[in-house]
C-alpha cells in the first residue's frame, strides 16, 4: 500500500505538483500489486471552480491522467482508493473513477470499547473506571474523537503529576474519570451532526 496526501503532492515551485502525481503512480507501478491510499481525498481532488489557478486545475488533470492508465507504461497501474469526510466535494470526474462507496460509520459500543482497548492498553486506570464504563459513555465519538479524548486526558494527568521528595515522577500515571471529565469538555462527539450523517448515508447510496 502507499499512502498519497496533499502535503506530499503540493510543491513550491510550478510543475512540481504534476511531477509528484507522476512519481507517485511510477513508485506504485514498480510496487504492483499496489493500493494506493489518498487520503483527506477533498483537499487534493476537490471539484474544479470557474476562479480556479491554472496549476489546480493542471494537478487534477495529471491526477486523472495517471489514474486512467492510458499513459505508456501504465498496464499495472494501482488500484486507487480515496478517503474523505466530504465526499460531495469531491470533483465530478474523480467520482466517476470511483464508482464504489463505502460508508465507514460511527462506531457502535463493542467497536469504541475496541478501540479504547487499544489506546489504553499501555495505560492504568483508576479501581472502577473501565474501558466498558468509557465506550458506554462516549456514544456518536469517531475513533479520531476516541484518539484525541485519551490524549487529552492523559495531558490533564501529567500536568497534574508531581514530583516525590527526590524529584522523580512516578514511574505509571493513572488516568481517573475527572482527567475523562475535563477532556469532555473540550473533545465533542463529531457524530453528533445529524445533518451530515445523512448526507453522507445519502451519498453512500448514491443518491446524490
Amino acid at each position: 500500500m502507499l499512502t498519497v496526501s496533499s502535503s506530499d503532492i503540493f510543491q513550491r515551485y510550478w510543475g512540481d505538483d504534476e511531477k509528484a502525481i507522476s512519481a507517485a503512480f511510477r513508485l506504485a507501478r514498480r510496487l504492483h500489486p499496489c493500493i494506493m491510499f489518498v487520503d483527506e481525498a477533498d483537499g487534493l481532488l476537490g471539484k474544479r471552480q470557474d476562479d480556479d489557478k491554472k496549476y489546480v486545475r493542471s494537478l487534477l488533470s495529471e491526477f486523472l491522467r495517471q489514474w486512467d492508465g492510458s499513459l505508456e507504461g501504465s498496464e499495472n497501474n494501482p488500484f486507487v482508493l480515496l478517503a474523505t469526510n466530504m465526499p460531495w466535494d469531491l470533483d465530478p470526474a474523480v467520482l466517476r473513477r470511483a464508482p464504489l462507496r463505502i460508508l465507514i460509520d460511527l462506531p457502535k459500543f463493542q467497536d469504541r470499547k475496541g478501540i479504547l482497548g487499544i489506546l489504553l492498553g499501555d495505560e492504568k486506570l483508576e479501581e472502577g473506571l473501565t474501558v466498558e464504563t468509557l465506550a458506554k459513555s462516549t456514544r456518536s465519538f469517531t475513533g479520531s474523537d476516541l484518539k484525541n479524548l485519551c490524549v487529552s486526558a492523559a495531558m490533564k494527568c501529567i500536568q497534574e503529576q508531581e514530583p516525590d521528595e527526590n524529584g522523580e515522577y512516578q514511574h505509571q500515571r493513572i488516568l481517573r474519570r475527572s482527567h475523562f471529565d475535563y477532556a469532555r469538555l473540550y473533545i465533542k462527539p463529531s457524530g453528533s451532526n445529524i445533518l451530515m450523517l445523512k448526507r453522507l448515508s445519502e451519498f453512500q447510496a448514491n443518491t446524490r
